[in-house]
């Protein structure tokens, strides 16, 4: 038998899948909402470059990894390896 999944199921009971209007609103949707879903991942790639924590996101045997020590805004904690004494900018640190 045949595993279903509950929205296969949906679209195929849909009673709006005949005719010209076979996959009008599915269409619609993606040409409304992909350029927005571009944009927001457009911005969100900007801020991450502007935060300094794009490059501490490196990809190792097909995924995407964090290594904290290349993020810029933890540098300061890195350098110092945790010890805010051995800390050359103190109120960097601190931040």
């Amino acid at each position: 038998m045949n595993d279903m999944d509950m929205n296969v199921f949906i679209d195929r009971v849909k009673t709006d899948n005949t005719g010209i209007f076979t996959h009008f609103w599915d269409t619609g949707f993606r040409f409304a909402s992909r350029p927005d879903y571009y944009n927001r991942m457009t911005i969100f790639v900007a801020q991450m470059k502007a935060d300094g924590c794009f490059d501490a996101h490196i990809k190792k045997d097909g995924r995407w990894i964090y290594d904290w020590k290349l993020d810029k805004r933890f540098d300061e904690f890195a350098k110092a390896k945790g010890d805010i004494n051995k800390a050359a900018d103190k109120e960097k640190f601190n931040k």
